[in-house]
């Protein structure tokens, strides 16, 4: 319980979840700003000014934000008996960079290094 400036107690509580995932194995569903190809798998992208949406039009094959790992995760083109709608610009993406620190990085100087 919380006490306002009005001295008025308030009876809400908020819950919420917490998930930490600093290896990156935890996929999050999310949309991006175009259809997803074949050829952008395992690409980064950045989000866009909201952080709501992977902005897939200009990706790396170095290092971002986010990394597609499935295109269309619920959407029909991958289980043709899924009665969700296909989507080709959903995707499955893993977090590459947070805020704890690590970072997955694949540039080829980087690794070759």
């Amino acid at each position: 319980m919380a006490t306002s400036a009005t001295n008025s107690t308030r009876t809400d509580f908020i819950n919420g979840l917490v998930i930490i995932d600093v290896a990156g194995d935890l996929l999050w569903i999310n949309d991006s700003d175009t259809t997803l190809a074949q050829t952008n798998l395992l690409q980064y992208c950045d989000l866009d000014s909201t952080s709501r949406q992977a902005v897939m039009s200009s990706p790396s094959d170095a290092t971002g934000v986010l990394q597609l790992v499935v295109i269309d995760p619920q959407g029909s083109t991958i289980e043709p008996n899924n009665p969700a709608t296909a989507d080709a610009s959903m995707g499955a993406f893993r977090i590459a960079r947070n805020q704890f620190g690590v970072l997955v990085d694949s540039a080829t100087a980087k690794v070759n290094a």
